[in-house]
């Protein structure tokens, strides 16, 4: 009885369609698929089986919504709109289908893939890797396993107070100024007009924790309604200044970054253009991480966005990504901003290496109110070519 059902209109085949992808049951949602101009089930299932990323590997369909744009006797198009549900964050996904009614029966339209070959058959890209041995003894006695090296030196170009309806954030941009990479960690605490602690939260998402040697990344911190647990919503205090705590260790793992945005522009607050990977690994999940600017140049604030497919080596995926509007966003004016990096006022480092490293002003994209300057960070799932 489903199975009759499920071809019962233009719409339900399409839910049935997903479902069955949903749940692995591929020969299901290959018997939907109308056989003129489509692939065997064979081919349609080797081409499952090549795919990749955040939703293929680890998401779930919690909702389909649809909406018809054109239906006649035995043709309609539909506006499918899925929502997933991954490990790191809820992703929208819209597409457009074609169904076809052949007998009393309703058929989806195969869509065929992006099945692009690179030119070049065989590559070799130059890399650099880092090897922490330290100096360990053969001996009964106790030994350090590595050696313990000095932190690398970190620096905030800027950061600031920000406000959405009620909720605060500190958003700020911080670069890696050693010739070692570096795992960073951030936390920041909100201060009242009298220096007292009013709340105080971690990193989470929105950085890239692990940075190459002079990368540059944006962060935003935001406060948890559970680290604002001791104040009433009605009388919360107004916060004044912040203080920034960074520590950053050496690290040598998970430095892949061979992925590029390319061809990119912003058309109507979207985020269009194509991730190409350029190095010799895939990179399973690529996350773009966007500081807006306004159009004095100063940083009003920091989001992110997951990449929906992997890319592969040599091969690009597109980047459609819907930016944050910045309009409701208010700067807070603060006193003074207390940024501590490894133990030393962030100041000083300024003083000793600001000239050498000044702000990078290229590889802004323009905005209606002011620039975008996207960060790639990249997840390696498998270390390999496939």
């Amino acid at each position: 009885y489903w199975l009759n059902l499920s071809q019962a209109s233009h719409k339900s085949v399409i839910t049935a369609y997903y479902n069955a992808i949903d749940f692995k049951k591929f020969n299901e949602a290959h018997g939907l698929l109308d056989q003129e101009g489509g692939v065997s089930l064979d081919q349609f299932l080797l081409e499952i089986s090549v795919t990749n990323g955040l939703l293929d590997s680890y998401g779930k369909i919690n909702n389909i919504k649809l909406k018809t744009l054109e239906k006649r006797a035995n043709y309609a198009k539909v506006q499918t709109t899925l929502e997933w549900v991954t490990p790191l964050k809820t992703i929208t996904q819209t597409h457009t289908h074609q169904v076809v009614k052949k007998g009393w029966k309703w058929y989806l339209k195969y869509t065929k893939t992006n099945n692009y070959i690179p030119a070049n058959q065989f590559a070799n890209v130059p890399a650099n890797q880092y090897l922490n041995q330290g100096r360990r003894q053969i001996t009964t006695k106790e030994t350090y396993h590595e050696d313990v090296l000095d932190r690398p030196v970190t620096m905030v170009h800027t950061a600031n107070l920000v406000k959405t309806d009620t909720s605060y954030h500190v958003v700020g941009l911080l670069q890696n100024l050693d010739s070692y990479p570096v795992d960073v960690t951030i936390k920041a605490t909100l201060l009242d007009a009298a220096g007292n602690t009013l709340t105080s939260y971690y990193d989470q998402y929105d950085l890239m924790h692990k940075l190459n040697p002079k990368a540059l990344t944006g962060f935003r911190i935001d406060f948890e309604s559970v680290s604002w647990r001791a104040y009433n919503p009605k009388e919360r205090p107004i916060p004044t200044s912040f203080r920034l705590e960074v520590l950053g260790a050496v690290i040598t793992q998970d430095l892949a970054q061979e992925v590029l945005l390319a061809n990119a522009y912003i058309h109507n607050n979207t985020l269009q253009g194509a991730l190409y990977n350029y190095g010799t690994s895939t990179a399973t999940v690529t996350q773009l991480i966007c500081s807006y600017f306004n159009n004095n140049n100063e940083l009003l604030w920091v989001g992110s966005a997951l990449a929906e497919k992997s890319v592969f080596p040599k091969k690009t995926t597109p980047a459609n990504i819907m930016l944050h509007k910045t309009e409701g966003i208010e700067k807070v004016k603060v006193k003074d901003a207390f940024i501590i990096i490894n133990g030393i006022n962030n100041q000083q480092i300024i003083n000793k290496y600001k000239a050498q490293n000044p702000l990078p002003i290229t590889g802004h994209l323009q905005a209606p109110n002011g620039s975008v300057l996207v960060h790639l960070n990249n997840y390696v799932g498998n270390p390999g070519p496939f």
